[in-house]
């Protein structure tokens, strides 16, 4: 995945995709933020003491 910053100030992800799960991939242009996406996964806030490496729990 490639990240590309436009002079005009938007976004665009490159990705290859691969639907039929052979070895056919396709490269694909996102424009983001779109209507409608969410982030699916967030990521872990970085420990906020030094030798904190616990993940906080998913409850």
């Amino acid at each position: 995945m490639t990240r590309q910053d436009r002079s005009d100030g938007s976004v665009r992800y490159q990705v290859t995709v691969d639907l039929k799960g052979d070895a056919s991939v396709v490269a694909r242009t996102y424009r983001c933020p779109q209507p409608g996406l969410r982030v699916a996964h967030a990521p872990y806030p970085e420990p906020e003491q030094p030798g904190n490496t616990a993940a906080p729990s998913r409850s």
